[in-house]
Formats: C-alpha cells, structure tokens, sequence
C-alpha cells in the first residue's frame, strides 16, 4: 500500500510542477491518536523521507500540537478533524513555513 501511496504523491508533485506550480507538502497528525505513544510516527517518517528524496518542502504538524490533549484538538469525540483552535495552530505554522521559504 505505501508503494502505491509514494507513486500518488511523486505523480501529483509532477502534475503541479508540469502546471508550472510549485510543490510543498504538510502532515496532520491523526488527533484521536496524539500522546505518549503516538503510533503513526513511522508514517511520518516515511512520508518526510520521501518529500527530502523528492526534493520538497514539507512540514510536519505533529511537533506543533506538543502535548495537547485529542479533545483539545478536535471537533468532538465522535468527529476526529480539526476544530478552530487546530486550525489557528495550523495557519500559524503554515504561514511561517511559507514565510521561510518553505524549505525541503
């Protein structure tokens, strides 16, 4: 499945590029999962290795959530996306990465 995912993502930056655009990419964390033990950090990882292969700004979320609770983030416990304060948190950090030159 990941094969099948990284080939995705490698032909949708080449779609942007080909458009004469430019390509950068940012990860959410899943909320419902954030603490101690966050599972999906290999995913993360995974997906930061193939944008530094590929050559494209990225950034990751997760470090900008630190130790906020999933009810802090969420919109409730039934609906896992984010509610206005993730959203805050993510536009701030987006902006600065973009400001920054949104560097691979």
């Amino acid at each position: 499945a990941w094969e099948a995912q990284a080939q995705r993502l490698k032909e949708l930056q080449q779609l942007v590029e080909r458009g004469g655009g430019s390509f950068a990419a940012v990860t959410f964390p899943f909320f419902q999962a954030l603490g101690a033990a966050y599972a999906w950090d290999g995913v993360h990882q995974q997906l930061a290795a193939l944008w530094h292969q590929q050559n494209v700004k990225h950034l990751d979320l997760h470090p900008v959530y630190g130790k906020l609770k999933p009810h802090d983030l969420m919109v409730n416990s039934l609906d896992a996306h984010p509610n206005e304060l993730a959203h805050l948190m993510a536009a701030d950090a987006i902006l600065k990465f973009l400001n920054e030159g949104a560097k691979p």
